[in-house]
């Protein structure tokens, strides 16, 4: 399979056949950031590959961290652009009812949930919108959302949505 053909598959789509040592090679400037060189050495014979491999980008990455902030970004909801916060920690997929009632998106109202935030508090979903278009970065997935009353952030794209794309 060549680059054009890979460049053609959709994002979610796994690519048969398809190792990680090719992956590398298609990507010299993956390798670059990972290791911190333009191409991984061939094993000689008989010689058992060193685990140690670090790059000074690797080493930062890897130190311990008192604090690392969950990404935002701008993304779009059909035709309208809210900021959105990328949350690794986020079970849910939540969007605030103010930015839900400015889409006026049909909702799912026959949901008894209560959602819990990190600060312990928790809020009754308002409802569940099944069916989200976003686009973030040019790619666009579809996911479920909950709707809640009071919400910090506009749009918070939890795992679900990190899964789908």
């Amino acid at each position: 399979m060549n680059i054009g053909e890979l460049s053609k598959r959709t994002l979610d789509a796994p690519v048969p056949g398809v190792t990680v040592r090719e992956l590398l090679s298609i990507s010299p400037d993956l390798i670059q950031q990972w290791f911190g060189v333009k191409r991984v050495p061939p094993l000689k014979a008989g010689k058992e590959p060193d685990a140690h491999v670090y790059s000074i980008k690797w080493k930062e990455a890897m130190r311990k961290l008192y604090a690392c902030a969950s990404p935002k970004c701008r993304g779009r909801v059909d035709d309208m652009e809210f900021d959105m916060l990328i949350d690794s920690g986020a079970e849910l997929c939540l969007m605030s009812k103010e930015v839900f009632d400015e889409l006026e998106l049909p909702i799912h109202l026959a949901v008894d949930w209560q959602v819990g935030s990190a600060n312990s508090q928790k809020t009754k979903a308002h409802g569940i919108y099944h069916n989200v278009p976003v686009t973030v970065g040019g790619i666009t997935a579809r996911y479920r959302s909950f709707v809640l009353e009071s919400l910090s952030q506009d749009i918070i794209l939890g795992r679900p949505w990190e899964r789908i794309v």
